[in-house]
Formats: structure tokens, sequence, C-alpha cells
């Protein structure tokens, strides 16, 4: 008796994709001369590989470069480049953009990865979680000001003139 059911990882399925005879044919140079001879008169899907989220996991990210902490522990995690760069090209000045040394080991200025934004956090108090030992810290009130002078890089300078609904009612 023949096997109808493939075995499969989860890891296959998800991410790592697999192999599959209909995909291999779709993608195939044979299919693709036989569709351009009579005319391409279908459509066929763009599938270059099997799974839900196959050979890509959604981050698009580019490549860190972090220290290891081997030299000193202090530095581990620390951010050195992204995408081979030291400053962010989407914030408006060096304060603002300069990723070095930021990253999950630095405490006095957490920075984190989705936005790439300074917080510094300040010790607040002692406290207790879960019958644990803990300590409270909180960032300055104004971390999200814009308009202060600290932040004034991570301001958008609006080139393409767009006007959200709500301003136009502040008119």
């Amino acid at each position: 008796m023949c096997n109808d059911y493939r075995v499969v990882t989860q890891g296959g399925v998800s991410f790592e994709s697999y192999p599959d005879p209909l995909i291999t044919l779709i993608n195939s140079n044979l299919t693709k001369t036989l569709l351009t001879i009579l005319g391409n008169p279908i459509a066929l899907p763009n599938v270059p590989a099997m799974g839900y989220f196959p050979l890509y996991n959604h981050t698009n990210d580019e490549d860190y470069i972090v220290k290891t902490g081997k030299d000193n522990t202090d530095n581990l995690a620390l951010i050195q480049k992204w995408a081979n760069m030291t400053n962010l090209p989407w914030w408006g000045d060096s304060y603002s953009s300069d990723i070095t040394n930021s990253g999950a080991a630095d405490i006095r200025a957490t920075r984190y990865n989705l936005h790439f934004m300074s917080f510094y956090l300040h010790y607040d108090s002692d406290t207790t979680v879960n019958g644990i030992d803990a300590m409270t810290f909180k960032m300055d009130e104004d971390t999200y000001n814009t308009t202060s002078e600290l932040n004034k890089g991570y301001r958008y300078e609006n080139k393409e003139m767009v006007v959200s609904k709500s301003a136009k009612f502040l008119r």
C-alpha cells in the first residue's frame, strides 16, 4: 500500500520549508518553457518553497555586530553596528542616530531595537516581585517629548508635507 502522507517537521512546515513535487514542477524550466510556448495561458503562483513562512523568518533584519562580553561582562550584547552602520539614517542628528554600545546589557541607556530610541532609566526604589527582591527603574517624564532639545534628532522632518486629519482641525 502506498503511503499517502508525508512526515514533515514543524520547523519544515513553519520556516525551513520542505521538498514538494508540485512546487518543484511549477518552478521547473520545463513548466516555464511549456507555458511560454503556449502563450502563458495561466498565471502560476510565485511559490519558491513549501511551508507557511518558507525560508523567511519575518524579521527582514540586517546583521548585528555585538560585543560578546568576553573582555568584560559589562560589554555583553552591546551593539556596535547594525546593517554595517553605527548611525541610523532615519534620525535627525548624530546623538539620536548613534547605536554604538546600545543594547540589552546597557541599563543606563536602554535602547530597543524595534525603534532605536534612547531611554534613560533612573533608579526609583526597591521592590519585591513574586518574593524576589528587585529594583524599580523609571524613565524621565519627557522621554517621548520630541520638542525637547535633547530629543530634537527624533523629530520627523515631514519632507512629504503630509498633514494628518487631526492636524487639519488644529489650524
